[in-house]
């Protein structure tokens, strides 16, 4: 199973209906092959910027505390090995910190 299908089943941000109710979770359920718009990475580079430890002086890069907020909010427990590959897929620098080229790129790739 693709990490991206995988992904598709949590539950954030989500209407009594089951559809995304905020344009950034949106991305993870589009099934969509097409590349990547301009709004898609303006989508990715907003859901980046809301978790961000210290946006003032390191702006492109989500520390511990934000992977970890970013992490459970995708529904995946710390410790479950799936969260290596998702780390990997982003071009996380370190265990537990993401760039934000790493970030966009990694999602836009994986879509």
């Amino acid at each position: 199973m693709k990490l991206p299908v995988l992904l598709h089943y949590h539950e954030v941000g989500k209407s009594a209906k089951g559809e995304a109710n905020d344009p950034d979770d949106r991305f993870y359920q589009s099934k969509s092959s097409a590349p990547a718009s301009s709004q898609t990475e303006q989508s990715l580079n907003k859901l980046f910027d809301k978790y961000r430890d210290n946006p003032k002086d390191e702006p492109d890069t989500i520390g511990v505390e934000g992977s970890m907020r970013y992490l459970t909010d995708l529904g995946l427990s710390l410790e479950e090995p799936v969260v290596l590959a998702v780390l990997t897929e982003l071009e996380a620098p370190t265990m537990g910190e993401l760039t934000r080229k790493g970030f966009v790129e990694g999602w836009k790739r994986l879509r």
